[in-house]
């Protein structure tokens, strides 16, 4: 699973991106607080441009909003619906992740595909999740 490499926090008006990841350490080995919401957004999409993720982005990016994600599980060659929910339009999972929720009644999913784009769409979400139940006790 993809970490966040800042986190963006908001208080008094002032914009502060702290970095979380290895990456951003080296990038921004401070946090950073920026008195002008401008500022911070510029940092943003310099870092975004680069391939930085930032948790809290809408703090400071109005165009930046959590996609609609639909999860579906992998049953032989079909995907059956398991839920939906927002995640960024990032994806933060990549194939071979196992979700961290951890076991449930023996089982736990493991995300075999992460979709974007059309084949995202043709499901109906911006992002769209494959997962498939293994045996915990195997793993």
């Amino acid at each position: 699973m993809k970490k966040w490499d800042y986190e963006i926090t908001l208080s008094n008006g002032q914009n502060t991106l702290i970095p979380r990841s290895e990456r951003a350490k080296k990038h921004t080995p401070e946090p950073v607080t920026f008195q002008d919401k401008k500022q911070a957004l510029e940092f943003v999409i310099e870092g975004a441009r680069k391939g930085f993720l930032f948790s809290n982005r809408q703090f400071v990016d109005p165009e930046w909003k959590p996609v609609p994600c639909g999860w579906f599980l992998k049953k032989g060659d079909d995907l059956q619906p398991a839920g939906q929910d927002w995640c960024p339009p990032e994806p933060m999972y990549e194939p071979n992740d196992v979700h961290p929720s951890g076991p449930k009644d023996g089982k736990m999913a493991i995300i075999r595909e992460v979709r974007t784009g059309n084949a995202a769409k043709e499901k109906g979400f911006a992002v769209v999740i494959v997962i498939e139940e293994v045996d915990a006790a195997a793993n």
